[in-house]
């Protein structure tokens, strides 16, 4: 496999890390607390608090970023990569290049991706990462087709993630 492959992998990692950093970000502050809902809800309570589930992505970014990392250094400084990574010379090769499993996270990051993305701007203003009441029903866009496109999105990243770490 060449090199400028190679480091397209490293590019398309590192460019998944970046979307995926924007993705976890809120993109409006959350509304104030009122008397009749409670501050926290019940799905996050149920899954995972919020400052965990920040925390998975946060990792789950590291360990992209990191891998991208030793990936270009494998074609830019060959020799560096024992710097970086405790057992260079036992490394699996086939992980460091494009395959069917790496084409395929990839895949599924990017499509969770545009997907919250999409839902973020159907949403506009009224989206925050706590329920709150919204002021209509939006029934065009991406929720034309999908009533939770945010979460659907975040899965698609997370199974993409896996994916790409699982093999």
């Amino acid at each position: 496999m060449s090199g400028l492959s190679i480091l397209g992998l490293a590019a398309a990692m590192v460019l998944a890390a970046y979307l995926f950093d924007i993705c976890a970000t809120p993109p409006n502050p959350s509304p104030p607390p009122q008397q009749d809902r409670p501050s926290t809800d019940r799905i996050a309570i149920l899954i995972w608090s919020r400052s965990h589930s920040a925390w998975v992505g946060h990792i789950a970014n590291a360990f992209i970023l990191y891998h991208a990392l030793v990936t270009a250094l494998l074609v830019i400084a060959p020799e560096g990569v024992s710097q970086v990574c405790p057992n260079a010379a036992n490394r699996n090769k086939p992980l460091f290049q494009w395959s069917a499993p790496s084409t395929i996270g990839l895949s599924l990051i990017y499509l969770g991706l545009v997907t919250r993305i999409l839902a973020y701007g159907g949403l506009g203003r009224s989206f925050t990462f706590h329920l709150a009441p919204p002021d209509h029903l939006i029934t065009s866009g991406i929720y034309k087709w999908i009533q939770h496109a945010s979460y659907t999105g975040l899965f698609l990243i997370l199974a993409g993630a896996h994916l790409l770490s699982g093999r």
